[in-house]
């Protein structure tokens, strides 16, 4: 549909009547995410010093993204009042209130409409803009789309203009993008179609068929996460959270403590079916040095007998005070409370995240202080119930399983089971490894769950017993899913519960809408109920330092909450960072570096193996975090 010049009219929607209000209607947890996405990916493809026109500018969101300077930017919008909503932030910035025409092509170098205007522009004016020798990055309104103007005046758009003209494009979201962008390497983010071909196409749409292009996968995947999903960004090293492009994106994969294993199947689909060795691999490491640091615990438990040190304070503090004095000790407590407490709050976000789909009127304030109401509750939860806690965190992935396992019927009688599937693909191998790493990281825990044991000797047999069930359940989860969705496995796999492995849409019927709802249910179930666990460590002394009873728990809480509404919006930032010294240091490297120094001698061979461990991920470990600072927080450089 054509915009007619001069209104300030997309549609039958009046933007004037909502120029007021409209920056508060993208202030969502999703919509912000998508901005930080959008934005880092233009900063990466957008020539310094080019000519910008900003079609449908509103506001003036790309140059909140951007920055761009008043002489490299020319906005273009229909609606007056959103103009002078941009003017009033940018008054040294040029802007035309018009509808967009092809006159307004000359003298810019590239033509960037972000989500969504162009989508009401006409087919026709689209394909004079991708044959007019301008870069251009469009984004288009996916069918089943709905703008946040949409309740208030029933939008009408064209979704597809691209489709009639066979331009490639990526689904972005709810969002499809078509862009010749070049990339670093002077390649096309997408291959442009020639334009004898789109002419072709423009007089016989009859005769395209549509094929999108996976040219962006690799980058605006990098920066996108799918609903729900927060991004885990890695560096091909198998980072914290295990993803290697957020987990391509970088996943709502699950916080520190066990939900990893909803990032899993993401790990088949970057390695393929070889995935499971080093799966395997992982999982007999992350045994091992389990196993070692219980046993560390029994080394110390007569010396922390004779010292009289209390239950609540034999943790990781401990074990560094005895194996390498005051330094050890303030080298191991730090390690364990960042990791417990990164923990804690990275997993309340994003269960707050995921209630945030399922309850999407209600405000990031609101999601808080039910944070806040959440955590109190669950931090009087008594130890003696961490095993029932336990029994329903099991049960929230039966429940997952169960409807991984309906999807999977329905698509093999539906004739839509993915068949793409890869043997190996090497590059993904690493970022893989770092997610079997992730789903295991449960150590910091390990002390708390050592001293709750009636039969502490029973601790090697349980490790074995626990790991081993874990391994396989989690193997077989992962392998269902990749088998089922190949290629379109999503980040986080209850995303692609009840849907296509195509496209993720909906499959037909109410019973896939109810099971995506469940499943954004049980993951927040899972995400809460470790809750008890990560923090009981940290109030143990806490409350023994501040001896404020009952209050230590109210402030704590209250603290928490706080810091989770601060840092929503870097929530991914934040996930990682938490992870990955933790990952290497308490899993690997510290368990290693004190046995070999309360052991005493464990022979040639059995120390070279422990200082080869130490050594590599302590190396590994400092590399991914200093490159993961300097990539997030560009001031630095």
């Amino acid at each position: 549909m054509e915009v007619v010049e001069g209104s300030a009219s997309y549609g039958s929607c009046d933007y004037d009547a909502i120029a007021a209000q409209y920056d508060s209607l993208r202030k969502d947890p999703k919509s912000l995410q998508e901005d930080r996405a959008i934005a880092r990916f233009l900063r990466e493809y957008l020539a310094p010093g080019c000519k910008v026109l900003d079609l449908g500018c509103g506001t003036g969101l790309l140059l909140e993204l951007l920055a761009l300077q008043p002489e490299d930017y020319i906005g273009i919008d229909p609606s007056e009042k959103m103009l002078e909503e941009l003017q009033r932030k940018f008054p040294e910035h040029e802007t035309k209130n018009k509808a967009f025409g092809a006159e307004d092509l000359e003298d810019v170098d590239v033509a960037v409409s972000i989500f969504g205007p162009i989508s009401y522009v006409d087919p026709d004016l689209v394909f004079q803009l991708v044959s007019s020798g301008v870069s251009y990055f469009l984004m288009f309104y996916k069918e089943d789309y709905r703008p946040v103007t949409y309740d208030m005046c029933q939008v009408e758009f064209h979704p597809y203009p691209f489709q009639r003209y066979n331009l490639p494009s990526q689904d972005f979201g709810s969002f499809s993008v078509v862009t010749n962008l070049r990339t670093p390497d002077g390649s096309l983010a997408f291959p442009r179609q020639s334009l004898r071909r789109a002419e072709r196409a423009k007089t016989d749409p009859s005769g395209v068929k549509f094929k999108p292009s996976g040219g962006l996968s690799s980058e605006l995947e990098s920066y996108y996460f799918l609903d729900g999903d927060v991004p885990l960004k890695g560096h091909g090293k198998g980072n914290a959270k295990g993803s290697d492009v957020p987990l391509k994106g970088h996943g709502n994969t699950g916080n520190a403590k066990g939900s990893g294993i909803l990032a899993l199947p993401y790990a088949w689909k970057q390695a393929g079916w070889l995935c499971v060795l080093p799966f395997l691999a992982v999982a007999m490491m992350m045994s091992f040095t389990l196993w070692l640091t219980g046993t560390l615990f029994r080394l110390v438990d007569a010396r922390a007998n004779e010292m009289n040190v209390p239950m609540v304070s034999r943790d990781w503090g401990m074990l560094g005070q005895m194996a390498f004095g005051r330094c050890g000790q303030l080298l191991f407590s730090g390690c364990a409370l960042v990791d417990l407490y990164g923990g804690l709050v990275s997993g309340l976000i994003l269960a707050s995240s995921q209630l945030k789909f399922l309850f999407p009127s209600l405000s990031t304030a609101v999601l808080s202080v039910g944070c806040f109401g959440v955590l109190l509750i669950l931090l009087f939860v008594q130890t003696r119930h961490f095993s029932s806690l336990a029994v329903v965190g099991l049960g929230s992935m039966l429940i997952i399983l169960s409807c991984l396992l309906i999807t999977g019927g329905e698509l093999v009688a539906l004739g839509e089971a993915a068949e793409d599937q890869v043997m190996v693909n090497w590059a993904g191998l690493p970022p893989a490894a770092g997610v079997a790493i992730y789903t295991f990281m449960v150590h910091s825990e390990a002390p708390l769950v050592y001293q709750l044991m009636e039969d502490r000797s029973q601790w090697g047999q349980a490790v074995l017993c626990s790991t081993g069930l874990a391994a396989a359940f989690f193997a077989a989860l992962a392998m269902l899913c990749y088998s089922f969705f190949g290629d379109g496995t999503a980040q986080s796999f209850p995303m692609n519960l009840g849907r296509s492995p195509l496209n993720l849409q909906l499959l037909p019927g109410e019973l896939n809408g109810a099971m995506s709802a469940l499943c954004l249910i049980s993951v927040t179930l899972k995400l809460l109920v470790n809750v008890p666990l990560l923090a009981a460590p940290i109030l143990g002394p806490l409350e023994e330092c501040l001896r404020l009873g009952c209050w230590t728990k109210v402030l704590f809480s209250l603290a928490t909450a706080c810091l989770c509404l601060f840092l929503h919006d870097d929530a991914a930032f934040v996930i990682e960072l938490v992870g990955i010294v933790p990952q290497n240091f308490i899993c690997i490297v510290l368990p290693c570096a004190a046995f070999l120094k309360l052991h005493g001698d464990l022979g040639g061979f059995r120390s070279c193996i422990l200082w080869l461990l130490i050594v590599s991920f302590a190396i590994y470990g400092l590399d991914a975090t200093v490159a993961l600072v300097l990539e997030n927080v560009p001031w630095i450089c």
